[in-house]
């Protein structure tokens, strides 16, 4: 789930941060650049560990800051495929399924074909749901969703990938209802499966199924 990149970039260090040792100032800036950042085809930036190497401190004309290279390495999250996770529920669309966040990482989905056996979209409730014989199993707002990583993809545009999960059809926006989830600009998307035993509402694992019986309205 979370991987160290080596990274080497220029720094640019304005005067007003020269109250600490070098190496500090420089580790300041990296964290204000890079974290909850996407590191191209890389990740979503987490923290910066440690600082590899820096080089002399560059000049250049008419410029009050000084230049360095730094080496640094980098923990970002990139999930690798097959890998089981957790995230919340924030967002669910009869086309285009749930919508997960980790809370540093907003853009993960679930698409309908990737739901367990007998989920249908509900209108009137506005969720997916199971009928049972003794209740309705339902994805509520909020709760937290197990599931599989079955795709990590990078757009630098549009990729064709991409395009065949959040195209629109029909001339239904499948990611318009989602505020602050995926849209078809998006540079990182996550898409999981939760269709395995064990995977899909972590409740529905620890307690009796008809304990979630519902009556109520959940949009």
């Amino acid at each position: 789930m979370f991987i160290a990149l080596d990274i080497q970039d220029i720094v640019r260090v304005p005067p007003t941060s020269r109250t600490h040792s070098l190496a500090l100032q420089v580790h300041e800036l990296l964290m204000t650049s890079y974290v909850n950042r996407l590191i191209p085809n890389g990740g979503i930036c987490l923290f910066i560990e440690r600082i590899l190497s820096l080089s002399d401190q560059q000049l250049i004309q008419n410029d009050c800051c000084t230049y360095i290279t730094a080496v640094f390495t980098a923990i970002v999250f990139q999930p690798y495929i097959g890998e089981i996770l957790t995230a919340q529920l924030v967002g669910q669309h009869a086309f285009s399924g749930l919508a997960l966040s980790t809370g540093f990482c907003d853009t993960i989905i679930i698409p309908p074909g990737n739901l367990p056996a007998g989920f249908h979209w509900e209108a009137d409730e506005g969720n997916f749901q199971c009928i049972l014989e003794d209740g309705v199993l339902a994805f509520d707002l909020g709760c937290e969703i197990k599931f599989r990583v079955i795709d990590v993809l990078f757009n630098s545009k549009t990729s064709t990938a991409a395009a065949d999960i959040l195209t629109e059809t029909d001339g239904v926006d499948l990611t318009g209802a989602w505020p602050r989830i995926v849209s078809q600009s998006s540079q990182f998307i996550v898409v999981g499966s939760c269709d395995e035993s064990g995977l899909g509402d972590v409740r529905w694992w620890r307690v009796p199924a008809s304990k979630y019986k519902r009556t109520n309205k959940t949009r």
